[in-house]
């Protein structure tokens, strides 16, 4: 599906709205200042339980109420596609929207839950080329997840005794150094095909990781905030 946005200044970042499990706003927490909202389907649903309005509407509407829809016809810009336009799914036609603005910044926001294969390929997704030069967070559930693209780093301030993962995402997550972990890694690479990264902990309040190589899913099991480093 090609994507054409007219008329939309370039934001400096986007809330891209997933459907599944509905969200509890106190999960999702506080969000920071945003200039777009873009809802997939039946995540439209889950703007609103965030008291959000969205811009952007994608999606075939399989899983959203139509009286609902129409409410938004003539203010919001709607891209409608057919159920054999499944050439990607509507988070991934959503991310490709936000992308299209000029974005700096997308935080997806889900409940999770649906179908597994959704689920799969939104994390997927999450690492795709055309977003290694914008930050990426997920609001899922209850907890975070920022995907890295190496070469870059990241600071997140955390209370003491986080429970974190580091999850190689892909292939091998390689040069990975963290400060702030009770286990650190210097200069370390996580294999794809390990655990070894989970169930780590923050034994300070703002916890580093920079990766040199590959892909790395960093999760958390609350929101705090966080900040790339250049």
């Amino acid at each position: 599906m090609e994507i054409i946005i007219p008329n939309i200044p370039s934001p400096k970042t986007a809330l891209v709205f997933l459907g599944g499990l509905s969200i509890i706003p106190e999960n999702v927490g506080s969000l920071p200042k945003y200039d777009i909202v873009i809802v997939a389907d039946s995540g439209l649903n889950n703007a609103l339980l965030m008291n959000i309005e969205p811009n952007i509407i994608v999606g075939d509407m399989d899983s959203i109420d139509k009286d609902l829809l129409k409410k938004y016809e003539k203010d919001v810009m709607i891209f409608l596609d057919g159920p054999d336009d499944q050439d990607a799914c509507d988070g991934e036609k959503s991310l490709r929207i936000a992308v299209r603005t000029g974005v700096k910044k997308i935080i997806v926001i889900t409940a999770g839950g649906g179908r597994l294969d959704h689920q799969l390929a939104i994390f997927a997704l999450l690492f795709n080329p055309m977003l290694c030069n914008i930050q990426i967070e997920a609001r899922w559930g209850n907890s975070i997840a920022f995907p890295l693209q190496g070469p870059i780093g990241i600071a997140i301030d955390v209370p003491i005794k986080t429970t974190m993962g580091l999850i190689p995402f892909g292939g091998d997550a390689e040069g990975i150094e963290t400060i702030g972990l009770k286990w650190p890694l210097k200069m370390q690479t996580l294999k794809v095909a390990s655990s070894m990264g989970v169930s780590n902990e923050s034994i300070e309040e703002r916890v580093r990781v920079s990766l040199a190589k590959g892909c790395l899913l960093i999760t958390i099991e609350k929101y705090y905030n966080s900040k790339f480093l250049l």
